[in-house]
């Protein structure tokens, strides 16, 4: 691939930010900009999504600051300031926040797409729907797939320890 046709350059803060409860996503690269190769985004989050698997995604976790516990797959990691974590497509993973403060983390996501369901999840809840719903459409664009299905723990809230 040719790659993308110019030099991006974001101070702190800068980036497209959706309007999500309990999470600022900051996105630093998307797709577009880079031919669909990978998208990077900066994550502030308090709490964190239920157990789930991206069928076509390999996701990075890289921890800025705070304290997460990451379950990937049957086993469960706590990742601090400068830790890192690969997820491949296809892996059931989960991961919460400790702490009373919000963690940040850079995340990527290879190849490039799923940084706008945050942008979609935004509209969708400006036009009041509902968050299981909105669960359900996040499945079917972005090819993935929420285990929790009576009542999935949701990005942005505190996950309750007997749903994980």
């Amino acid at each position: 691939m040719a790659g993308h046709a110019e030099i991006i350059v974001l101070q702190s803060g800068e980036g497209a930010r959706p309007d999500l409860p309990n999470m600022i996503q900051t996105i630093k690269v998307s797709g577009e900009d880079v031919e669909g190769e990978f998208a990077m985004w900066e994550a502030e989050i308090k709490g964190g999504p239920g157990p789930h698997i991206h069928h076509t995604d390999i996701e990075t976790f890289y921890v800025l600051n705070g304290s997460v516990e990451f379950r990937l797959g049957d086993d469960i990691t706590i990742l601090s300031e400068g830790g890192f974590a690969l997820i491949p497509r296809g892996q059931v993973h989960s991961f919460k926040t400790l702490g009373e403060d919000p963690v940040k983390m850079l995340v990527m996501v290879l190849p490039a797409g799923f940084e706008h369901a945050f942008e979609e999840m935004q509209a969708m809840r400006s036009q009041g729907m509902e968050i299981d719903e909105m669960f359900k459409v996040v499945e079917d664009r972005f090819n993935t797939t929420f285990l929790t299905t009576s009542n999935p723990v949701r990005v942005g809230t505190q996950a309750d320890e007997t749903e994980q």
